[in-house]
């Protein structure tokens, strides 16, 4: 899926600089305790239209998307996520504001697209003392069943504000079905204000 800029087919091969580039369109979005949103699993296919009454998910998806190209350009800040078309927040309007069994409410993304690649990033900001940028608590990027990242920060002394599937992805070579995912996911931008601005 894509919400602006280059064409969203898959598989679809342009010169770039000096190197092919393949796009990849993602197929399945999963989405947890971010703003209206408890749980959700979406399956998207060339073109999807979100219809529903105000209130009920439609740009709190959108911005998920935005949040997402934030996690896997390696830091969710204020200055990445405005770039990236989110609305600026504190972390409580970023949380689901449904009942959650978890003690330290976190919202989780993830994006998967045909090529069998995933992404993965599970956020925390305190909502009492909230930091300037995100936490990852988690983050998981896969290229079908082989795992290139997948650091837990529990225990941990690393700089939980930045992570390292943003850096791991240098080491991959071009075209890798994982880093085609995260090219795709920097560069997504939800536009939500242009959105809202429609009649």
């Amino acid at each position: 899926m894509r919400t602006g800029g280059r064409n969203p087919a898959s598989a679809i091969r342009f010169r770039n600089g000096l190197r092919d580039y393949k796009v990849a369109m993602i197929r399945k979005l999963k989405v947890e305790r971010f703003k209206s949103i408890v749980e959700l699993e979406l399956e998207l296919g060339r073109m999807n239209v979100f219809i529903g009454a105000n209130g009920s998910g439609k740009s709190s998806l959108l911005e998920a998307l935005g949040v997402l190209g934030a996690a896997s350009f390696g830091r969710v800040d204020d200055e990445t996520l405005l770039r990236r078309g989110v609305r600026p927040g504190v972390p409580k309007l970023y949380k689901t504001a449904f009942p959650s069994s978890q003690k330290v409410p976190r919202i989780l993304f993830s994006a998967t697209p045909e090529t069998g690649a995933t992404y993965e990033a599970n956020l925390w900001n305190p909502i009492d003392n909230p930091d300037p940028a995100w936490r990852y608590m988690s983050e998981r990027l896969e290229r079908g069943t082989t795992t290139i990242a997948t650091p837990g920060v529990k225990g941990r002394t690393l700089n939980q504000e930045q992570r390292i599937a943003a850096l791991q992805t240098v080491t991959l070579p071009p075209g890798d079905p994982a880093l085609v995912l995260m090219d795709e996911l920097r560069a997504l931008r939800a536009n939500i204000a242009e959105t809202l601005r429609r009649p």
